[in-house]
């Protein structure tokens, strides 16, 4: 028997006020679609920075200047 089964089975014998069942799966839904948004943020700055450790330093200290210096 699924999980989703086994919930179907247990609502049955709520009273039909227990909403609270309703607002904790969207809550797990919501934390979940924020962990995949995290997780895919993660991998996306991971792929656009990979590869720039070897490229060479353009500029050095000696490049900076102050202008109010």
């Amino acid at each position: 028997m699924s999980i989703a089964e086994r919930i179907a089975q247990e609502i049955v014998h709520l009273p039909p006020e227990k909403s609270e069942v309703l607002d904790f799966v969207e809550f797990l839904k919501h934390r979940n679609a924020r962990n995949d948004e995290r997780q895919f943020k993660e991998f996306s700055l991971r792929a656009a920075m990979r590869g720039l450790e070897e490229e060479p330093e353009l500029y050095g200290e000696s490049d900076i200047r102050d202008p109010f210096g």
